[in-house]
């Protein structure tokens, strides 16, 4: 059961006293954890009734959902990567992988496979078309349809852009 500070409608339990400590605790945990720290912070209220088995069986839940590993990939090499002048006709995202950008993704699939083997992957694909493109040519050409659990395209893995700092114009403005 948890009821709502005024101040600033953070939801506490019913059964917590109004110590100011007891709301930091709360306040802090909650900051730097999201709900995961809320929960973690109500445990710690409920201190009493479990003690320190009660937190460590929390945080070994936590743990269980983590990945057992993340592995970083950069996309093959692409147009703008052999061809600047491109930049000034085609945006960044549109970039496609060259015939030796799709070897390499062909390539560092081959070896993810070795690393992952037959365990069940999930993908994380920014949504510009090298990334996709480098994506494909990884699972297609060495997972199995069944040890692929799930591909998602997050623009928040995208690369930031601070406008179009490629080219000529880029060049002189470096000097």
């Amino acid at each position: 059961e948890f009821s709502t500070m005024d101040s600033d409608q953070l939801p506490v339990p019913m059964s917590s006293p109004s110590s100011p400590v007891r709301r930091h605790v709360l306040l802090a945990s909650f900051l730097a954890g999201g709900t995961s720290g809320l929960i973690a912070s109500y445990g710690l209220l409920r201190w009493s009734e479990g003690g320190p088995e009660f937190v460590r069986r929390q945080a070994e839940a936590r743990r269980q959902k983590l990945p057992e590993r993340v592995i970083l990939v950069r996309h093959g090499q692409s147009e703008g990567n052999i061809d600047k002048t491109l930049f000034k006709k085609k945006g960044d995202n549109l970039m496609e992988l060259t015939e030796l950008g799709s070897r390499q993704a062909k390539a560092v699939g081959r070896r993810i496979k070795g690393v992952v083997g037959d365990k069940k992957v999930h993908f994380y694909v920014s949504p510009f078309q090298r990334t996709l493109q480098t994506a494909r040519n990884i699972i297609f050409s060495n997972f199995d349809p069944d040890q692929v659990v799930h591909v998602s395209v997050d623009p928040r893995i995208r690369e930031q852009e601070f406008g179009n700092l490629q080219g000529d114009n880029f060049i002189g403005l470096r000097e």
